[in-house]
């Protein structure tokens, strides 16, 4: 009778054993294919989200690599920068963003904080990398500071509490365990020199203004900032499709079409021109080849992917474009 327990209690365990390792490789699994490749352009939002800041604490950075190519975007927004919020919320300064999100039981802080930013400079942002705690973490505002930021965060030994700040509970983030890692590796790759410093402040892109409260705030001028940051976030794999895209906004709000074709432009798409449809859609956003190659393309791919664009093969009218994209109203909820 021991013995046949004793049988059994090791099939059990190894049984246990079996299941506990296949799960841990399908999450790698599953990490690996559906996440950041470390090859490609990738784009993440970062800010320090301490309870204890003080609205001057929340200053916002944004960091973008091409791995491929060896270059970097690091691009800072002042906390009084003036944002658009999209899914109705209109304008915010960037200080009071992700609390907001907070308050937002259905997007939550980080995302409204990355759409944010999507809807204000134009470029498509991937993830968000946000810490708890100020002391660990202080984001770089000028160009000298990037440079320590890099030497004292980017190396394999004085990155070490870096890299245990991103994978511990000191963060909120939508990046995978996978994707730090190969992010703090990219990063680490590139030198100095292939990392664009950037500050619409420090441009006549930013203007300074001032409420009727006389808070000091700064806005974008939009034609401004899309020539003064050009083509540093383009995806290479995109640009050289050069597929021809028409952006029609059907969501029955303002500016749709033109907010998109901006972070399509900046993707490195061919957006030829944008229009407004007669009726609206209740979609979210649907998709319409009239090229058969383009159905297979990076673009249409990142559409389907990371932006919910089902493709619509009813009601194909004609279009001057090869990839017609149709924001409808789920874009804005």
């Amino acid at each position: 009778m021991r013995r046949k327990t004793s049988r059994k209690k090791i099939i059990l365990w190894r049984i246990s054993i079996l299941i506990i390792a296949f799960n841990i490789s399908l999450v790698i699994f599953l990490s690996f294919k559906n996440g950041w490749d470390g090859v490609n352009r990738f784009t993440i939002v970062l800010q320090n989200i301490d309870k204890r800041n003080k609205a001057t604490d929340y200053g916002l950075a944004v960091i973008s690599v091409e791995p491929k190519m060896h270059q970097g975007v690091y691009l800072y927004l002042k906390p009084n920068f003036l944002m658009e919020a999209p899914y109705g919320y209109k304008t915010y300064p960037l200080y009071s963003i992700y609390k907001l999100g907070e308050l937002d039981t259905l997007r939550g802080g980080g995302k409204l904080l990355k759409k944010a930013v999507e809807s204000t400079i134009g470029i498509k942002t991937d993830r968000y990398l946000l810490f708890k705690n100020k002391e660990a973490i202080k984001l770089p505002d000028t160009r000298e500071k990037l440079s320590e930021f890099k030497r004292d965060n980017f190396r394999l030994i004085t990155g070490l509490p870096f890299i245990k700040t991103m994978i511990t509970a000191g963060i909120v983030t939508d990046m995978s365990f996978w994707e730090r890692l190969r992010f703090f590796w990219a990063v680490r790759n590139l030198r100095l020199d292939q990392m664009m410093y950037l500050d619409p402040t420090e441009s006549a892109a930013g203007r300074k203004e001032e409420l009727p409260d006389r808070t000091q705030i700064y806005t974008l001028d939009w034609e401004l900032y899309d020539n003064f940051i050009l083509n540093d976030f383009q995806d290479i794999r995109i640009r050289e499709e050069n597929f021809t895209i028409e952006v029609q906004n059907a969501s029955g709000g303002e500016k749709i079409a033109r907010q998109f074709a901006r972070i399509l432009n900046h993707m490195g798409a061919h957006v030829v021109f944008t229009t407004t449809a007669i009726e609206t859609n209740k979609n979210y956003c649907q998709i319409k080849f009239y090229n058969a190659k383009a159905r297979q393309s990076i673009i249409a791919q990142i559409l389907k992917k990371d932006y919910n664009c089902r493709e619509d093969n009813q009601n194909i009218n004609q279009s001057a474009a090869d990839i017609k994209v149709v924001i409808g109203e789920g874009f804005l909820k």
